[in-house]
């Protein structure tokens, strides 16, 4: 059995190089941009070498699909982030659909166990891994990417045409109860219904200014909750 690489990270914090600085390159040399006949007759295909993303598309009953981000025997676009969002774009319409899983990763070089998990994208909702929840560029992209349309004109699906107003003031006796139910907002024994009430409470603690790294963990510990629950 082959040994592991004493020098591959094991974590995000071990990693020379940033997961998203959209100038950085794969540790693998890039081809020149090549001739207008070279880009004709390798138009739509693509290459593991050299690719800063890969994914693996999951279709029930049928094969595993591999795409990779770069254009075969061409470079790269130079900004990493917008190179994300255009593959990401570029599958949408055919396998961010029902049924299908995309699991997204960053290649660090031409070896995947130098890759690392990004996120799962499903026909109606994503799952992103603990490094990448603080990434608000992204985080943006992809709850507008699931968003139903509707939301786009800035109206709610059924609106009743009224307006609930927020109390005003404070009380002057303070609900005691209320108060008991404050706690630590990392409170190892919090629970989740699902994963959806999981994200929603990440990005509010990202809101309130909790510290990136603290929430990331927090992420962390909780997701595995429902990675190990029986089927």
């Amino acid at each position: 059995m082959e040994s592991p690489r004493s020098n591959r990270p094991t974590s995000i914090g071990q990693l020379v190089q940033p997961v998203f600085n959209p100038e950085v390159q794969p540790q693998t040399q890039q081809p020149s941009e090549g001739n207008s006949s070279t880009f004709i007759k390798n138009f739509g295909k693509f290459e593991r070498p050299g690719s800063t993303y890969s994914w693996k598309i999951y279709r029930p009953r049928l094969q595993t699909l591999y795409g990779y981000s770069k254009p075969f025997g061409m470079a790269e676009k130079a900004n990493k982030q917008e190179l994300l969002l255009n593959c990401i774009t570029r599958l949408k319409p055919k396998y961010i659909v029902e049924g299908y899983r995309i699991d997204f990763y960053r290649n660090f070089s031409d070896d995947d166990n130098d890759s690392v998990k990004l996120m799962s994208l499903y026909g109606t909702r994503f799952m992103p891994e603990p490094v990448i929840i603080t990434e608000a560029w992204l985080m943006k992209f992809l709850k507008d990417l699931y968003n139903p349309i509707v939301y786009n004109y800035g109206t709610e699906m059924f609106p009743t045409g009224g307006k609930s107003n927020a109390p005003n003031g404070t009380a002057i006796i303070p609900d005691s109860s209320k108060q008991a139910a404050v706690k630590d907002p990392f409170d190892p024994s919090r629970t989740f219904k699902n994963e959806d009430a999981l994200m929603k409470y990440m990005e509010k603690l990202l809101r309130e200014g909790h510290p990136h790294g603290q929430v990331q963990e927090f992420f962390r510990v909780k997701i595995q909750a429902f990675h190990t629950r029986p089927v």
